[in-house]
């Protein structure tokens, strides 16, 4: 597993995970659709004041020859929003969520041999 730099608030977590029904929401808002149902999820959540953890950022990964193409990412603006100031300010100040997200994605996808690749489109 892929550690965060220590400079970054405990209430933060980027790992992989096997079920991304907990992103489901957040994907359907962002794309109105489904969230992919074939690996590779990969998350970042933050443990917000109420002590309840929610995901703040998302990353599909699908694997294609060799590769793992990574789209559908996304983030919670209302997540990032109710974080405290100085959470947002180390999170801001190491790069951002999405950077944090997707560096520890390569990171924790390096060893199987597996190189992530994304694209980013805009208006």
């Amino acid at each position: 597993m892929s550690e965060l730099p220590s400079n970054l608030p405990s209430a933060l977590e980027i790992a992989e995970v096997a079920d991304a029904s907990v992103a489901g929401a957040l994907f359907q808002r962002r794309f109105g659709d489904a969230i992919p149902g074939t690996p590779h999820h990969v998350m970042a959540r933050h443990l917000g004041a109420d002590g309840v953890r929610r995901v703040a950022c998302y990353i599909h990964f699908r694997p294609h020859a060799g590769l793992l193409l990574g789209g559908g990412a996304c983030m919670d603006n209302r997540v990032v929003r109710a974080m405290s100031a100085p959470d947002r300010a180390a999170i801001r100040a190491a790069g951002g969520l999405y950077c944090l997200t997707l560096a520890w994605a390569v990171r924790h996808f390096a060893p199987q041999g597996r190189a992530p690749f994304a694209a980013a489109a805009g208006p």
